[in-house]
């Protein structure tokens, strides 16, 4: 919902307790996780430890993610904590761990579209999907699988595969992002579709996918295979209510 002077409007959690254990930190809401961070009951520093193991450790059976963003995601993280200390809070993404479909570009890092060709391939680019997410002071920890090129969910390093059965494999070229959200390795993600790949991945993976309106988020520095149909979008576990940056 968005207010009188501009703004969105957005839930907020209440009383929400820290769990003990990380594994269920992993699978709380963004919501909550912002809720914890905006109490400081958790640092974005924390957050980005406890997913970036996450991934670590799950990647290589579910073939999810391409390039680990590591060291821009601690900077991200210590920015989002000062900015805390200092008395300033940028809203319900701030300080939270994400990944990025790998067709989204982002300054000195690969963007591959899954693609052999391309696994190489560095774009001195910074999409508005990603500017729109450093300015709310979410944290990038990895670009994930997209199929080649942004079809499917075979790539040059594998076929992601689905965390509730890894015998069956995640579908669509935004299955990166479904698959590592479904396993409570990131938060959310973006993705992107054309045709099909946001509601496959989303359906197989059995997360909740918004599909914005077109033209709604702007796919500056994104690949696209057609320009009237490519949407950006957002995966959610466990959510509270849907969120759209624009």
């Amino acid at each position: 919902m968005v207010t009188e002077s501009g703004g969105f409007d957005y839930p907020r959690a209440s009383k929400v307790h820290r769990p003990s254990d990380d594994e269920d930190i992993a699978f709380m809401s963004v919501i909550e996780l912002g809720e914890l961070i905006r109490t400081k009951k958790v640092t974005s520093r924390e957050l980005t430890d406890i997913f970036l193991r996450r991934l670590k450790r799950y990647s290589p059976v579910l073939q999810s993610v391409i390039t680990f963003t590591e060291d821009l995601a601690y900077k991200q993280a210590k920015e989002a904590d000062d900015l805390l200390e200092q008395g300033k809070y940028l809203g319900p993404l701030h300080g939270i761990p994400y990944g990025l479909k790998d067709i989204i570009a982002v300054p000195h890092y690969k963007t591959t579209w899954g693609s052999r060709t391309f696994k190489n391939q560095v774009l001195d680019m910074e999409a508005y999907v990603y500017k729109r997410l450093k300015s709310a002071g979410a944290v990038l920890v990895a670009k994930l699988v997209t199929g080649s090129p942004a079809y499917d969910d075979i790539w040059f390093g594998g076929r992601t595969r689905n965390p509730w059965n890894i015998e069956e494999f995640s579908n669509g070229s935004s299955a990166g992002p479904a698959a590592s959200t479904a396993a409570g390795m990131v938060p959310f993600a973006i993705g992107s579709e054309t045709v099909g790949s946001i509601t496959y991945p989303a359906a197989r993976c059995g997360v909740a996918a918004l599909r914005p309106t077109f033209g709604t988020v702007a796919w500056t520095d994104v690949m696209s295979i057609s320009e009237s149909l490519v949407f950006s979008w957002k995966l959610f576990v466990n959510i509270v209510r849907l969120v759209l940056i624009s």
